[in-house]
């Protein structure tokens, strides 16, 4: 079976902590890592070759600041 390796860019710690014991859980997905601020982002999705990221929102009515920089970044 193939698992979908995810890469987490959460704050805080706590939400970090609950998303990762939740993913755990799936027979289908891998936490293969964690990075706690924007900087370290696109380095490890290179160097895990992450398929999914999950990442804290600013605010609950918009995307994440780092979201449309990172999009363009990994589709060329």
């Amino acid at each position: 079976m193939h698992k979908v390796e995810v890469l987490l860019a959460l704050r805080p710690r706590m939400l970090s902590d609950v998303v990762r014991r939740i993913l755990e859980r799936q027979l289908d997905m891998n936490v293969v890592s964690e990075v706690t601020g924007p900087g370290k982002l696109l380095l490890a999705i290179t160097a895990t070759e992450a398929e999914v990221v999950i990442i804290t929102a600013d605010g609950m009515d918009k995307e994440p600041g780092i979201h449309g920089g990172l999009a363009q970044e990994t589709h060329r």
